[in-house]
């Protein structure tokens, strides 16, 4: 019989035993308080998809002389402005996003509609 745990699972010691929290029955556990057979397995670290860069994004930056605000973004910034404009299935929406990417790096201190501020005294890398 395959059981869903909807609790967290604990490993205690080197048993292979693992216990639900705050001793099984009270955290949810009908079975008891210890869970045997846990199988537990890591998550692969997953990496975003990294979005090339449209020729209309290039020639929107270079037009602003912005390309130099943008490569001083932080990579994961970057490639999130490149995948949500790109993202967009209307013409209209992907200029409305590259309008609002191109006044977030004019003004510098915003990213996604956040506060910006970029650490003092580190360059980030360019890619």
């Amino acid at each position: 019989m395959t059981v869903g745990f909807p609790w967290r699972l604990i490993i205690v010691g080197n048993s292979g035993r693992a216990r639900a929290p705050s001793g099984g029955r009270a955290a949810g556990n009908p079975y008891g308080e210890e869970v045997h057979n846990a199988t537990m397995t890591s998550t692969p670290q997953h990496k975003r998809a990294r979005h090339p860069m449209p020729g209309f994004v290039r020639e929107a930056l270079e037009r602003h002389g912005l390309m130099e605000a943008y490569h001083s973004r932080p990579p994961y910034q970057r490639n999130d402005y490149l995948g949500w404009i790109l993202q967009a299935r209307r013409d209209e929406t992907k200029e409305k996003r590259l309008a609002q990417m191109i006044d977030e790096l004019t003004r510098g201190d915003a990213y996604m509609k956040m506060t910006y501020r970029p650490r003092a005294g580190k360059k980030e890398e360019t890619s």
